[in-house]
């Protein structure tokens, strides 16, 4: 990839199940791209809406101009997303707590 510049992948990753045990992740995928000089990364745990609100405003500052691509993983038992405070909304809704970016 001369004279390109390599694409930087934000992604955001929740839990793939309620199991402590289920240790799937898209880890491997990013490692192998990044181990190939392919691409670089930055993870960003989901857990609730409210990090999902987080990771998106610090994925749209400046300094992360390099990370061209979002990638979003979650599952359906992710969405809709219930929060502490009983608050419930989904990946389409999300826009509700991020405003204008």
């Amino acid at each position: 990839m001369a004279g390109r510049r390599k694409p930087g992948l934000w992604v955001m990753e929740g839990n793939w199940s309620a199991s402590v045990r289920d240790v799937r992740s898209v880890d491997p995928v990013l490692s192998a791209l990044q181990d190939g000089r392919r691409a670089h990364h930055a993870r960003r745990h989901i857990n609730d809406p409210d990090d999902l609100a987080l990771s998106l405003k610090q994925w749209g500052q400046r300094q992360h101009d390099g990370f061209n691509i979002g990638y979003i993983a979650l599952t359906a038992a992710q969405a809709p997303f219930t929060s502490a405070g009983g608050l419930s909304t989904s990946i389409n809704s999300a826009n509700y707590f991020l405003g204008p970016l």
